[in-house]
């Protein structure tokens, strides 16, 4: 964990720390981690404010017109952020695939279940 990692960003670390497969991060990865942990906490306050604007909010700028909830964008970006970040950081099964090729027993079984049944990638 950084020094002077923000208090509020902790609990986001610790928790992609837990999920990164082993022997994929390393000690220069950490921007990107904290990159990852700053996205889900964006990501979070944005949902905690569609959740309590609702989807629509009164445009005062229009006469009170209602309009989607800008909160709404900033959760997409934040989400499609995280995602982005995640795959980096091998934290699905396609981005892990990819970092482990060439050693084929860490493979991931669902993976190899799909080549299996779908044939060889062309």
């Amino acid at each position: 964990m950084p020094a002077g990692l923000d208090d509020k960003l902790r609990p986001y670390w610790e928790m992609v720390a837990g999920l990164v497969p082993d022997g994929i991060a390393a000690s220069h990865d950490a921007q990107v981690v904290l990159q990852l942990c700053q996205a889900l906490r964006v990501r979070d306050l944005a949902y905690e404010r569609i959740l309590s604007g609702g989807i629509e909010v009164a445009d005062s700028a229009h006469g009170d017109e209602p309009r989607r909830n800008p909160a709404i964008i900033t959760w997409r970006q934040a989400a499609d952020m995280c995602t982005s970040l995640m795959n980096l950081l091998g934290m699905s099964p396609v981005s892990r695939s990819r970092l482990q090729s060439g050693d084929e027993g860490k493979a991931d079984p669902f993976l190899e279940y799909l080549r299996k049944r779908n044939g060889p990638e062309s």
